[in-house]
């Protein structure tokens, strides 16, 4: 499970709030290789909307679980997406070649 601190900067009557957090150690370093991510390079801070069922309000400091099936769900849902971009991108790149453009 990961946990993480944050705080809250805003909250919306439907139970939810905005909280901010540290980007935790995601990164292998893949910014050395040519198609490495570079993530890493965006900032450490990490903004997020979610459930608020304790109430918390602006600026009160929230601990943030998340179970690892839910961060490997995750993770598999932005990998499909990811892949069925590219297959997007490369049938637009074909119509173009038959095109002749």
């Amino acid at each position: 499970m990961a946990e993480h601190i944050g705080i809250v900067i805003k909250t919306e009557s439907s139970n939810y709030a905005q909280v901010v957090t540290d980007r935790k150690g995601a990164c292998g370093g893949c910014q050395a290789s040519p198609g490495g991510c570079r993530s890493c390079l965006t900032g450490a801070k990490m903004e997020s909307r979610m459930t608020n069922p304790i109430g918390a309000e602006p600026a009160d400091l929230v601990k943030v679980h998340l179970s690892s099936a839910n961060l490997f769900t995750g993770a598999a849902i932005l990998y499909r997406n990811h892949l069925r971009l590219d297959r997007n991108a490369y049938a637009e790149f074909k119509s173009y070649v038959r095109a002749g453009v």
